[in-house]
């Protein structure tokens, strides 16, 4: 196979700039790196070397990319998130390097190290941080939302010919999309559940055309096949049904938090407490009947949750977000059913929030709107939190 590029021998010239980014999952700016080869030889990426503030460190595949084409090569890196920790301490016009070296085309010609100046610089900054992942401790069994690098997932399993899929918009926070097969709908989830250690199951829906008569409904089915449901619509009356006194208003496209004492409903039904000590649950589905085809449900922070084994340990939530100004806090706003701002909490430590300082003044389950916020005082698009205290 003839390759003509062989032949090169001119040496590659690389250039750079700092560019807006459009990209959701981004902070609003981007670093790109374009190598232009005079002979068409590709840039061998994979003998490359990159360094971050003088330190050789791998590049995240997460929202990075390298891109071929005839006679040029370019990286577009998300350096907010490359150099997050280093952002994070700095000062309003402090410069960072980045560095590439062991530059070689296909062709065997070199270009001396490149240095990249990544300069801090708050005036231009009018974007809010970005979500890169969250870990909790042991007050949650299991959670879900689609910020960070989440948003590639979809997670839940639909039923057959069902609709799925992540949407995220410039801006806004990402959620699940659901779409129903003509008249019904189903996602599941996989869970190892008991609900006497972690009583809670909260989350957020949104619907775009909410159909009165239609049927919406949580079930959930425990490790021996049994099904109990819980309407989100209206309440009901089957005897397995948990959700007896409760009816909600839908409104298209608004947003209604749910959150549920599973254990406790399931007392006032009549479960005992050695089947309840017992039970556990192996599928949460969110179902869908008396709707139209190719209907859209929304789901949003999905969390089975509860109280901390050991509360002296405390509740810690790790966290992390991204930001070409530098991540300054975290702030937590109750909000209540109404969704009125109660109070709020503001956490400074970036490597370790514990939740026990919300749980102290929560009683039952409440929500929390949390966004990270920047050096410059931009907010992030928020996440929502349910906290559980007795």
């Amino acid at each position: 196979m003839d390759m003509p590029f062989l032949l090169d021998t001119t040496a590659p010239v690389l250039s750079h700039k700092i560019a807006a980014s459009q990209n959701p999952a981004h902070n609003g700016t981007r670093l790109l790196v374009t190598l232009v080869s005079d002979g068409g030889a590709p840039w061998c990426i994979e003998k490359a070397s990159f360094h971050v503030a003088g330190k050789e460190q791998a590049l995240p595949q997460w929202t990075n990319l390298f891109i071929h084409s005839k006679d040029t090569d370019r990286l577009e890196l998300n350096y907010p998130l490359i150099f997050r920790n280093h952002l994070n301490t700095a000062k309003d016009g402090d410069v960072f390097e980045f560095a590439i070296d062991n530059i070689v085309d296909g062709a065997g010609n070199s270009h001396p190290r490149y240095v990249v100046p990544i300069k801090v610089d708050y005036s231009s900054d009018k974007t809010g941080p970005s979500w890169y992942s969250f870990t909790f401790a042991d007050s949650v069994n299991w959670f879900w939302n689609w910020d960070g690098y989440r948003h590639r997932t979809a997670q839940f399993s639909p039923a057959q010919y069902n609709g799925l899929g992540v949407i995220h918009n410039l801006g806004e926070s990402p959620y699940l999309n659901h779409r129903t097969y003509y008249a019904t709908g189903t996602i599941s989830q996989a869970v190892s559940w008991k609900p006497s250690r972690h009583p809670c199951l909260s989350f957020r829906l949104m619907t775009p055309h909410y159909r009165a008569n239609s049927v919406i409904q949580v079930v959930l089915t425990t490790t021996d096949g049994k099904n109990y449901s819980i309407s989100l619509n209206k309440a009901g009356k089957d005897g397995n049904e948990l959700n007896r006194s409760v009816n909600f208003a839908w409104e298209n496209n608004k947003w209604l938090h749910f959150s549920f004492n599973v254990r406790d409903m399931l007392s006032k039904i009549g479960v005992d407490a050695k089947a309840l000590a017992d039970m556990e649950f192996k599928t949460v589905a969110i179902q869908r009947r008396g709707v139209q085809h190719n209907e859209s449900l929304n789901l949003d922070d999905f969390f089975i949750h509860g109280l901390p084994a050991d509360k002296a340990k405390g509740d810690v939530l790790r966290w992390a977000a991204f930001d070409a100004s530098g991540v300054a806090s975290l702030l937590a706003v109750c909000v209540d059913d109404a969704g009125k701002d109660l109070w709020s909490h503001e956490f400074t430590d970036l490597h370790k929030t514990d939740l026990a300082v919300l749980r102290a003044k929560v009683k039952g389950s409440q929500w929390f709107r949390c966004q990270a916020k920047d050096q410059v005082g931009n907010l992030s698009v928020p996440f929502w939190l349910p906290i559980y205290g007795e």
